[in-house]
């Protein structure tokens, strides 16, 4: 699985690709990892949404998993 591909279940903690919803657990809730890693390609210009207070709250959820399990890409 690629970094760019890899998806985080915000409520479960599964890691997945390809798909909308969490293969384990069907929740919608997710955030890409590399995002989560700060490891994405910056978009050209301004972003016309900023994220919102649960979103941002989620965002730090899914950076305080990434940086607990190093090796959370290996496993998956």
């Amino acid at each position: 699985m690629k970094l760019q591909e890899a998806v985080l279940c915000i409520d479960c903690e599964f890691l997945y690709s390809h798909s909308n919803h969490c293969p384990q657990c069907g929740s919608q809730v997710s955030y890409p990892l590399d995002r989560a890693l700060n490891r994405s390609v910056a978009p050209a210009g301004p972003q016309s949404n900023s994220p919102t207070r649960e979103m941002a709250q989620r965002a730090r959820a899914a950076v305080e998993i990434a940086t607990r399990v190093p090796n959370l890409l290996q496993r998956a």
